[in-house]
């Protein structure tokens, strides 16, 4: 029997204040967005190499990476 599941892979990112001469200003900075393809390929390649097949890899949005998989029970 095989299961269908799947695995949300989010982009990282941090807070920065960037303010100058005592003023705070936070900005938020991510990840490359080549660096986040290639940790979500890498994910990926991990599900195979455990014996998964991978059927979709979707990116709803620039933030988030869906990988859908059959797993064997």
């Amino acid at each position: 029997m095989r299961l269908v599941n799947q695995v949300l892979v989010i982009r990282d990112s941090y807070e920065v204040d960037e303010g100058t001469m005592g003023f705070t200003d936070y900005v938020t900075k991510k990840e490359d967005f080549q660096n986040f393809v290639s940790n979500v390929t890498n994910k990926a390649n991990d599900l195979v190499k455990s014996g998964n097949k991978v059927l979709n890899i979707a990116y709803p949005n620039e933030d988030t990476a869906i990988i859908v998989y059959k797993e064997d029970m």
